[in-house]
């Protein structure tokens, strides 16, 4: 497992995209942190998720290529 660096957080676990599954946390740059509601395509390289950020309650939809390293369940 790699580390990858968030503005404002520093050095996090982080976790192959390829991985991510309904219901993981993201934590994003600033420390916002997002909630994956559904997967909505999966191709040979990439996948797309549908994510609800939690400081706004709004959805909206991430293409993330299979080998970015993404922060799942940071704790506050």
């Amino acid at each position: 497992m790699g580390k990858v660096h968030l503005q404002s957080v520093g050095n996090v676990p982080g976790t192959p995209a390829e991985n991510i599954k309904v219901g993981d946390i993201l934590t994003w740059n600033f420390g916002y942190k997002a909630t994956v509601t559904g997967i909505i395509k999966r191709t040979a390289k990439s996948v797309v998720i549908r994510e609800r950020y939690d400081y706004n309650g709004k959805e909206y939809e991430r293409r993330l290529m299979f080998g970015r390293l993404v922060a799942v369940n940071i704790a506050d």
